[in-house]
């Protein structure tokens, strides 16, 4: 049983954020998992794509090359979940999953 100073954050969806990614790191992704889309891989190709740019596979979560001054994950919802841990007795937070389409 959850306490309910966590239990009501269940559900509830933070905002979107967009960062940018080191485009060798994506190139290097793509390789691992097998994937040769050139979206991934031709910087001329995908310049010329509706993305404007290298994009990212599905699955790819990491190396933001441009970080804000709290870090990529900063979010509203995490400031107001943040005291809510506290009151609860929780000292740190555990991403409990990610869900991507």
């Amino acid at each position: 049983m959850l306490p309910e100073e966590i239990a009501r954050f269940i559900g509830k969806v933070g905002d979107i954020i967009i960062v940018e990614v080191e485009k060798g790191a994506i190139k290097r992704y793509a390789d691992a998992v097998g994937d040769f889309n050139p979206l991934y891989w031709d910087g001329e190709y995908a310049g010329k794509s509706r993305y404007g740019s290298i994009i990212a596979p599905p699955g790819f979560f990491g190396w933001p090359s441009k970080w804000s001054e709290w870090g990529p994950n900063y979010t509203s919802l995490r400031e107001e979940i943040t005291p809510g841990l506290a009151q609860a007795g929780y000292r740190r937070a555990l991403d409990g999953g990610i869900e991507y389409e």
